[in-house]
């Protein structure tokens, strides 16, 4: 087991991104943590450049570029001798796939002329 104690993991959707949260009880010996993201149809990988040092206790983060639909985010917490491990998964639903769309055809059937 690492020398950090994960008690907090949250991701929202907010108009600037996907917004991460998270918070830990205490960090020993620790190096820091690793954003890792994917979509629907894809394998996680670390969002370049973005390793946050441990020693804090309170942690956010913001991806500006999630994609439309799932996203689907983890934290790699990683040791001082390289040994890792990943916190649960959190899922952000983002822009359009957030909305129902209801299409209503009439009359039905179409003599000449379709209203949508």
């Amino acid at each position: 087991t690492l020398p950090v104690t994960l008690t907090d993991f949250v991701a929202k959707a907010s108009s600037n991104g996907a917004v991460l949260n998270w918070k830990t009880a205490s960090e020993e010996k620790f190096n820091g943590f690793e954003v890792e993201h994917r979509t629907d149809n894809s394998d996680f990988k670390a969002i370049e450049g973005v390793f946050i040092s441990g020693g804090k206790n309170t942690y956010s983060y913001t991806h500006n570029n999630p994609v439309n639909g799932n996203n689907y985010y983890r934290l790699k917490m990683v040791d001082q001798d390289g040994t890792f491990e990943y916190s649960d998964i959190e899922v952000v639903q983002y822009g359009l796939a957030n909305a129902d769309v209801k299409v209503q055809c009439y009359p039905n059937p179409v003599a000449e002329q379709l209203n949508i």
